[in-house]
């Protein structure tokens, strides 16, 4: 019950937020390897 109430409810958000996260931290591993 409330597995499925996160699924649809937080998905979204979340995806969003780690999205971002991987985008932040690709660019600081370019950062630090150059």
């Amino acid at each position: 019950m409330l597995l499925s109430l996160v699924k649809t409810c937080d998905l979204k958000p979340m995806l969003k937020l780690v999205q971002s996260f991987q985008a932040s931290f690709k660019k600081w591993q370019l950062e630090s390897f150059n």
